[in-house]
């Protein structure tokens, strides 16, 4: 007991109790939990791909979105399962046409459905078992969007900003950018920190700093830092000594643009 404590940071006897609970009161919910268990490995639980397969099938044949998406994942790379892009295909829409409010509580949304719809826009954008279509993928990423997804908002976003299938809208750009950036996604908040920086007119320094900024923004670009996050409603944007007339040092080396 004390081996897995130490090895998942928290009490294995309370993970127990609430496993046991879900299965009490939401057994579809709780089948779901057992396929990420058996997909990921747990406590008390081997990696064992084939029974997580089984857990998220049971779980999409009595109409559950998450089981659904989850299904079509490891559909799609072959994990405990034929490989099939075009059953995990089927199963993304299926999830994705399930209503996006969960079927009880009905204030929380219907986990699965906006993922499976993110997922069908990357397989129209990438061309991934489909015919791809930039438009139809603006689609599915909007539909997303609407939902709560922070990584279609982002993608959104970036075609609004390259004007991809869509008229060229700096404003809707920013708007997705932003909501994406505002449900934690770090490569939204370093576009939007960017185009910020772009829309207000201010020029990348030169000499060393200027140097410095574009070095450093190209890094951050590659890593998709993480601890990129917006602060007092501005935005973090790079690392970067630069401060313009609208932006202040808040922290180590990083810049805000103050709202």
């Amino acid at each position: 007991m004390n081996e897995l404590q130490q090895k998942y940071c928290t009490d294995p006897e309370m993970v127990r109790t609430y496993h046991s609970l879900i299965e009490e009161r939401d057994p579809i919910r709780a089948d779901v939990l057992k396929g990420h268990q058996y997909e990921l490995g747990d406590i008390d639980v081997k990696q064992d791909y084939e029974q997580a397969a089984k857990y998220f099938a049971k779980a999409t044949s009595q109409g559950n979105a998450e089981g659904m998406y989850n299904l079509a994942r490891l559909t799609d790379r072959g994990l405990g399962v034929k490989k099939d892009h075009n059953l995990a295909l089927k199963l993304l829409e299926q999830a994705a046409a399930q209503p996006p409010e969960h079927p009880i509580f009905e204030s929380y949304p219907n986990v699965g459905v906006a993922e499976a719809e993110h997922a069908l826009g990357v397989r129209y954008f990438e061309g991934i078992s489909v015919r791809k279509n930039l438009s139809v993928a603006a689609y599915w990423y909007q539909r997303a969007s609407d939902h709560g997804n922070a990584l279609a908002a982002n993608n959104l976003g970036s075609m609004y900003l390259d004007g991809l299938a869509v008229d060229k809208d700096l404003d809707k750009a920013e708007h997705f950018l932003e909501l994406a950036a505002r449900r934690g996604d770090p490569l939204a908040m370093l576009t939007l920190a960017e185009l910020l920086l772009t829309l207000s007119g201010r020029m990348v320094p030169s000499g060393n700093i200027g140097r410095l900024f574009h070095q450093e923004l190209v890094q951050a670009r590659a890593e998709y830092r993480s601890h990129i996050v917006i602060i007092k409603g501005g935005y973090c944007a790079f690392y970067s000594s630069f401060i313009g007339d609208h932006y202040v040092l808040c922290s180590q080396n990083s810049v805000v643009k103050a709202k």
